[in-house]
């Protein structure tokens, strides 16, 4: 009897300490990500983006632009609406600047992100008028040109991967300081074309700011994903000034060798979602058939910087 006694201990210790490092396990995660911005908050963005391309003897090509947005954050009845109303806008290329209709045209629209109670994205609306801006402003000819590239269902889809990216693919995700993610993200370029980016995420400290604690998250990708030779040989139509514009001059892109890599690095308040600094730098590299050039090694590199400014 004494035997079983013991026995029956020894069980209920192992029971016990097991429960203990499965509970362990269960809470080891202290850092929850959720969507809970102050109703009515305000935030001034200013983003810095630098584009400079390399097509070879066609020469160097560089495009900057400075940007304000005001964002607003409302609660609803259904969630939330995030509207961000475009400010200013300016770009130059090679020093000068330059006055691009489709850039004008998007610099100056609001649009509004329709989130659910949870901060998840439902809808993105804003994008439904352009067309009807661009007939009206535009030439038949011109508003047939510019139609592929304001193509609303495209815009709206760029700008769900944008926002997922950077804030709904962390909604209620746990994580610990050091956590680190690796996965593949399938996307599908305005052209049609799908790619897998491999990313690879790191939740690399904690950094007071404002009245909470931030986390620093540090994202790389690449890709070699065959859409990005489609993607660089819409980005190449916009030659750099002097090189003459003709329809058989536009580049042919060999989807072989091409190659995207990346890197982010995001502050961000995880019991929010209010982002207080970020910075994207990201290369693309291809080989080219040029007429008259022969096949030319291209590359593209695009920085952003973000600042944001809080109220309320």
């Amino acid at each position: 009897m004494k035997m079983r006694t013991k026995g029956c201990s020894k069980l209920l210790f192992l029971f016990l300490v097991l429960s203990f490092i499965l509970a362990g396990n269960a809470f080891s995660k202290d850092i929850m990500f959720s969507f809970t911005p102050k109703d009515g908050t305000t935030v001034t963005q200013k983003l810095s983006t630098t584009r400079e391309k390399h097509l070879g003897p066609a020469g160097t090509q560089i495009d900057e632009s400075f940007s304000i947005t005001k964002v607003t954050y409302r609660k609803t009845k259904e969630g939330w609406d995030v509207k961000a109303q475009p400010i200013s806008s300016v770009m130059k290329r090679n020093g000068q600047e330059v006055n691009n209709p489709v850039v004008s045209l998007l610099s100056k629209l609001s649009i509004t992100y329709k989130l659910d109670q949870d901060g998840f994205l439902k809808d993105i609306i804003g994008f439904e008028t352009l067309m009807e801006t661009v007939n009206s402003q535009f030439s038949p000819e011109v508003a047939q040109k510019l139609a592929p590239m304001l193509n609303k269902e495209s815009l709206k889809q760029k700008e769900a991967a944008e926002w997922n990216g950077r804030i709904g693919d962390y909604l209620g995700k746990e994580i610990s300081v050091g956590d680190t993610w690796q996965y593949e993200v399938p996307f599908k370029l305005p052209n049609g074309v799908n790619l897998n980016y491999k990313v690879r995420t790191h939740f690399k400290k904690q950094i007071p700011c404002g009245t909470s604690k931030c986390i620093l998250i540090e994202q790389v990708y690449d890709s070699a994903g065959e859409g990005m030779g489609d993607l660089m040989n819409d980005a190449a139509k916009s030659l750099p000034e002097g090189v003459e514009e003709k329809e058989q001059s536009v580049p042919n892109v060999r989807q072989s060798g091409s190659s995207i890599q990346g890197r982010v690095t995001r502050l961000i308040d995880p019991t929010t979602m209010n982002i207080y600094e970020e910075e994207l730098e990201r290369t693309m590299q291809m080989e080219m058939d040029v007429p008259g050039q022969g096949r030319i090694s291209t590359k593209m590199i695009e920085k952003r910087s973000y600042e944001y400014e809080y109220e309320g």
